[in-house]
């Protein structure tokens, strides 16, 4: 091989263009055995003219795709799902989603206003982007809704951001208020995303509410990326679009197309559509990424796929290749991507699979499904810094054995189990009594609904013995009362109330006063520093004494419906009302919920906090 000079290559841009491309489709870990036998078949005296060319090769690599990982939000995860992402499934980027009304998604705060600056909603967000770092993850925040922009569940919709110009004021001084805060958090941070799927609006109102805004953020950080999306987030809107005048600019495109493919089961789509077909295939796929393929290749920007997937509800053989087509694509023309969702709502989780139930359609855990095995295997190509470190997970035993059969909230217990999957290692207990020898080796037990098949004394026996041996016990209950659940309870000074606990100020316009927020921490309490808001739904309440404090309450406005009306009747008792309480009995740590909804995706943080806290408490 001869290569005295490289002029060949710094004098052809034809040629640079058709290397880097090519060399960036590659698999970034199949130039280590292509750089070896280069190195291998040139003369020594050629070396310094071979390495410079492998540094070209090298850098022209690096123009493909680079991060390839999963919408988030700020309520699901936590730094335990920032490490299996990193080190199970390989992931390196993550898109957090920050919305407006919605508390599941955390509540858009005035960045610029100083007095905001540890809010809840800020300080999860430091915190997640903080875990980010240490697993060499890859952050876009993303401003899903915004105050006069939201088009999600709600009727009529929200646009009044596309003419009001306060409003359109306001959008910009908070990304402003965004970059300030993270201008030198440094390469943690991917890019700011300004509107998730603008739509309904005239694209020169977009194009010049993102101008104003992206000059707005780099007046105070020159670094990080801004992410623009075109109307609806959607790929055919890239023929109405241009960029904008304002370096490093990332554009990104969402695929959702077909949705009768990928949206099985869900806004109206029926399931079972199988895929690929003679309409829906691959090459149907390049068709609907044209326009983005063609922006990408006019105006040589980057591409930032920051949403796709597909529901449970497609045939698990039919999702799998429709995933396989979609990352094959992403890739052929190195596109940045984001997987949706992640450790969030099952239906879109790729670690479940679809079956039926006797009240509807839901999701069921599975752990590795194919699904996922397709994701696994596109993420394995991400450059990996951060290896697993051997598992240390505790042991908790999840008890199904006392449920009543067909009760719509054993669906929510399970995903609880789900997202306990992140911080322990699940083993569920389906029937038989719980005994001395069951609760071996267990760390954390969690049990509830025991409406279907009441506690025996021998199993409250156990179970107390267990606690207070150094054992862990998280225990949730409904609205239906079941008097064995008190004989256990008893032994840690909690009593639970199944009487619905109503709300003057409900947390659903619409809603009758069962749904309510809890924003009411003990603030004595080690773990209600750092709490949020959570939500709760046709919850009882407890009632305490020593060793049992309370750690969460409904407000004052809060009722008791006891005779079960639904009406704010004469004598019936007023808040606030405990909702969580925790007991240290003995060893060990005892916490117990008064509504199950508590183990739904948006109170996740607090359960967290919870279960960490009882964990933190174990004696090894």
């Amino acid at each position: 091989m001869q290569l005295k000079r490289l002029e060949f290559y710094n004098q052809s841009p034809r040629l640079q263009t058709a290397v880097a491309i090519y060399i960036s489709r590659l698999h970034f870990n199949a130039l280590i055995p292509f750089c070896y036998s280069l190195l291998k078949g040139c003369a020594v005296k050629h070396l310094p003219q071979t390495l410079a060319l492998l540094i070209i090769f090298a850098v022209s690599a690096l123009a493909g795709t680079q991060y390839r990982g999963v919408n988030v939000s700020l309520a699901g995860v936590g730094e335990d799902e920032i490490e299996m992402l990193a080190t199970e499934w390989k992931g390196n980027l993550v898109r957090i989603r920050l919305g407006t009304h919605d508390q599941c998604d955390y509540s858009i705060v005035e960045i610029h206003d100083p007095a905001n600056s540890n809010h809840p909603t800020l300080l999860a967000l430091d915190r997640l982007i903080k875990a980010c770092d240490r697993y060499d993850v890859r952050v876009v925040i993303d401003i899903h809704q915004f105050p006069g922009y939201s088009h999600y569940d709600e009727s009529p919709k929200d646009y009044r951001l596309w003419d009001d110009v306060a409003l359109q004021e306001r959008f910009v001084r908070y990304w402003r208020g965004i970059a300030e805060r993270y201008s030198d958090w440094g390469d943690v941070i991917y890019g700011y995303d300004l509107l998730n799927e603008p739509s309904e609006m005239a694209i020169q109102v977009w194009l010049d509410l993102a101008a104003r805004t992206a000059r707005a953020i780099r007046q105070v950080d020159t670094d990080h990326a801004i992410v623009i999306e075109p109307r609806g987030g959607m790929s055919r809107m890239f023929a109405e679009f241009s960029p904008i005048d304002v370096p490093n600019v990332i554009y990104s495109a969402h695929l959702w197309e077909p949705h009768e493919v990928s949206l099985q089961g869900v806004l109206g789509n029926p399931s079972g559509v199988e895929y690929p077909s003679a309409d829906w295939n691959k090459r149907y796929l390049r068709d609907v990424l044209r326009p983005t393929i063609e922006f990408q290749e006019r105006y040589d920007v980057p591409i930032l796929i920051g949403e796709f997937g597909a529901t449970t509800y497609v045939p698990p053989d039919s999702r799998a290749a429709y995933l396989e087509d979609v990352l094959a694509l992403f890739e052929e023309y190195g596109f940045d991507y984001a997987f949706s969702q992640y450790r969030e709502f099952s239906a879109f989780s790729p670690e479940h699979v679809a079956y039926r139930a006797s009240w509807g359609e839901i999701a069921k855990y599975v752990g590795v499904s194919d699904a996922l095995a397709v994701l696994k295997a596109y993420f394995s190509r991400n450059v990996q810094t951060i290896q697993a470190a051997e598992s240390t997970k505790p042991t908790c035993l999840f008890d199904q054995s006392h449920w009543e059969n067909g009760l719509d909230t054993n669906v929510l217990s399970l995903d609880y189990a789900w997202r306990l999957a992140a911080v322990a290692d699940v083993v569920f207990h389906v029937s038989g009594e719980i005994t001395p020898d069951v609760l071996a080796g267990v760390d954390l037990l969690v049990t509830g609904n025991s409406q279907g098949t009441p506690y025996r004394p021998s199993e409250i026996s156990a179970m107390a013995s267990f606690v207070e041996s150094g054992g862990s016990l998280l225990c949730y209950q409904g609205v239906v009362y079941e008097p064995s659940i008190n004989a256990f309870l008893g032994h840690f000074g909690i009593r639970h109330d199944p009487a619905v606990v109503f709300s003057e100020t409900p947390a659903w316009e619409g809603d009758e006063g069962d749904s309510y927020w809890v924003e009411t921490f003990n603030s004595g309490h080690p773990v209600a520093c750092s709490s949020c808001s959570f939500h709760i739904a046709w919850g009882g309440s407890l009632s305490i004494s020593p060793p049992a404090v309370a750690f969460a309450a409904s407000e004052p406005e809060t009722w008791k419906d006891a005779n079960r009306n639904g009406h704010h009747d004469a004598g019936e008792e007023q808040g606030p009302f405990t909702v969580i309480a925790t007991s240290e009995f003995g060893e060990g740590r005892v916490v117990v919920v008064a509504d199950e909804t508590l183990l739904q995706v948006c109170n996740w943080s607090v359960l967290r906090q919870l279960v960490n806290w009882l964990l933190s408490g174990q004696t090894q």
